[in-house]
């Protein structure tokens, strides 16, 4: 007979090494956890108990077939009560009808055109970030990855000028996500009530820095459009060129869109990119095999267009398998609003549901050399961005998956491909080992330091 609930860590004092487990190292938690109990396993924090599914039907079936049962878990509930005043209501913290209509709100802004005509604007903060770079000197990788895409990211859905001010918002981005190491505690709800916790004021002068940003962006560039001028975001948001779709926002969603989009619009790109350059320089090889092939393609040109991105499935193949291996969404947490079944089990309404990108990534019985960076698993024909691969899900799937994945790709391999064509990067001397850093975001922890070395064909 079957048991009433998946396989999971048992005996008494369960309920309290679980969260300690987790808050010490989630992804080794909840990869343990799959190996030793199989593609449905349960677990307990203190008198609460969590299912997670890694088996790709499961997955399907939570993110696709079933996605109406299922609502934002209580993780990121948790981020949204501790962090309201950064994220406000908006994509990433709303649900049902409002996510529906905000959704279809910015969702303009991303269309395949919209994002083609971005990609000159890309290739041009590229070349001007590329042009600061000196050979022979060492920079921390993920802080300017960030950089680079803050300024991408307020020229092409803003049309503003953020270059001034990236670094600072990009060390502001830093501090928030180091929030979610307080998240992680079993005792984060009492942390939060005491006076002077630490890292308090260092947060509080984070979130003034961003919303200083967003305020003069709404400020600065909420204006109608120029008469013949494609929509930006915030004229979308606002009504001006979308029709209907703008109209029902106010003042305060727009505020918690540009928000949410300024902080999750760049960073997951940012931090694919860096743990890109960090794969590459541990594998000498695959490295030069990739730089040939942006060779092959640009010839003597510097930066790459839209039409060379069809051509260049090795860049495609080292994304992939970046995102496969460190997918920035590294969990998904939902809640059961009715009884659900996912494969064969009985949840009733009101349980806490996981799945983790990074667990099913990495699950043998469904990739080869599993935890190896192995871009020749991906295939090198056709011209998609995403492959479709079962148990792959680094942006999400269904209602929830990511609106800017286009953007995201897009932005991705034209950055890639334009840092190959004149740079190798290797890991600095003294350089510690690189570990992920779970947090709203997978990204490298700490410093990631590389030595700059120019090309010389």
């Amino acid at each position: 007979m079957q048991p009433n609930v998946p396989p999971g860590p048992s005996g008494v004092f369960a309920p309290l090494a679980n969260p300690l487990a987790f808050a010490r190292d989630p992804l080794a938690f909840l990869t343990t956890l799959a190996r030793e109990h199989g593609p449905a396993s349960s677990f307990r924090f203190g008198g609460q108990r969590f299912f997670m599914f890694t088996h790709p039907e499961a997955v399907r079936e939570a993110l696709v077939t079933r996605a109406a049962a299922l609502q934002k878990g209580f993780l990121l509930k948790r981020v949204g009560a501790i962090m309201h005043d950064t994220f406000g209501q908006g994509l990433l913290l709303s649900e049902g009808p409002v996510h529906e209509r905000q959704r279809r709100s910015v969702a303009p802004a991303f269309h395949g055109e919209q994002v083609r005509r971005y990609a000159e604007t890309m290739a041009e903060v590229a070349r001007e970030r590329l042009a600061r770079w000196q050979d022979g000197t060492t920079i921390d990788v993920s802080a300017e990855m960030s950089a680079t895409t803050l300024v991408i990211l307020g020229k092409t859905l803003f049309r503003t000028e953020l270059a001034g001010n990236a670094s600072a918002l990009s060390d502001a981005v830093t501090a928030l996500m180091h929030l979610t190491e307080r998240l992680r505690s079993p005792w984060s709800a009492l942390l939060e009530l005491w006076p002077g916790r630490p890292g308090q004021a260092s947060v509080q002068a984070a979130r003034e820095k961003l919303e200083s940003a967003v305020q003069a962006i709404i400020r600065e560039h909420g204006q109608k459009n120029a008469p013949g001028e494609p929509p930006n975001l915030l004229s979308v948001l606002l009504g001006a060129g979308a029709g209907d779709h703008g109209s029902q926002v106010n003042d305060a969603e727009v505020r918690d869109q540009v928000m949410t989009l300024l902080l999750a619009g760049h960073e997951t790109t940012a931090s694919t990119l860096a743990w890109a350059l960090y794969l590459l320089s541990g594998h000498p090889e695959v490295e030069e095999a990739v730089a040939q092939e942006v060779r092959d393609v640009l010839g003597n040109r510097l930066l790459p267009e839209p039409s060379d991105l069809a051509s260049l499935p090795l860049i495609r193949a080292v994304l992939s398998e970046t995102l496969r291996l460190y997918p920035p969404a590294w969990i998904i947490i939902r809640k059961t609003v009715e009884p659900v079944t996912v494969a064969g089990w009985h949840l009733p309404t009101g349980s806490t549901f996981v799945l983790s990108p990074y667990v099913t990534h990495r699950d043998p019985a469904l990739w080869p050399k599993a935890d190896q960076f192995c871009p020749e698993r991906w295939p090198t024909e056709g011209t998609r961005s995403q492959p479709a691969r079962p148990g792959y899900f680094p942006f999400g799937a269904g209602p929830r998956s990511c609106v800017g994945e286009a953007f995201a790709w897009m932005e991705a391999t034209l950055l890639l491909t334009a840092m190959l064509r004149s740079w190798r990067l290797v890991l600095a001397p003294g350089q510690a080992a690189v570990r992920p850093f779970a947090a709203v975001t997978l990204r490298p922890h700490g410093r990631l330091r590389m030595k700059l070395q120019r090309r010389t064909n």
